[in-house]
């Protein structure tokens, strides 16, 4: 599971809002200079370009427990993460099935000083790099399904920042340059 939080500068009256996940990219290449909030639709409007958004009509639900504490925070080079999963993604075997297509296997990370992602052997071969962190946080190892922080590195790019409270709780990823994009990803058993 997964669940991203956009913070957008003021634009009038607080509100709160479901933006449907297939929507997210295109937000990111608009810069919205007006934001108008219908009923069941937003529009953003920027110069000649205008993207229409039409909202969630089901009640989301509640959201804000899944927020991690952060008691352990790194740092780490989203372009060499989003690399390491590119690597990785060779040695991934399909393991089941999602919706209409089949989702890859899991991956295990390691953060012990530095951050440890594995693919463990399969009929495919086996995966195992090491990337550098910036920060100190007690040992974990925790898995995660990496097409979920390939979303979340397609965002942006520099370092980004990790922070949890422990290896089963929700993770929150997030731009050190840009704060107003949260990214949380529960982890899963590999």
């Amino acid at each position: 599971h997964r669940l991203a939080l956009v913070t957008l500068p003021h634009i009038g009256a607080k509100f709160s809002v479901v933006v449907p996940r297939d929507a997210l990219p295109a937000l990111t290449t608009i810069d919205a200079a007006d934001v108008q909030v219908g009923k069941n639709f937003m529009l953003f409007t920027s110069g000649n370009r205008s993207l229409l958004v039409r909202l969630a009509l089901t009640p989301f639900p509640q959201w804000k427990p899944i927020m991690p504490r952060l008691v352990n925070r790194v740092v780490v080079d989203g372009g060499a993460l989003l690399g390491m999963l590119r690597r990785a993604q060779i040695t991934r075997s399909e393991t089941f099935k999602v919706g209409s297509g089949l989702s890859r296997g899991g991956m295990r990370f390691t953060l012990n000083g530095c951050l440890t992602g594995e693919v463990v052997e399969n009929d495919k071969g086996a995966f195992s790099e090491e990337l550098e962190l910036v920060g100190e946080c007690e040992p974990i190892t925790t898995g995660f399904n990496p097409d979920y922080l390939k979303e979340f590195l397609a965002t942006g790019e520099g370092e980004c920042e990790i922070g949890w409270t422990d290896a089963r709780s929700a993770f929150q990823f997030q731009w050190v340059s840009e704060s107003s994009y949260t990214y949380i990803v529960v982890p899963r058993r590999v």
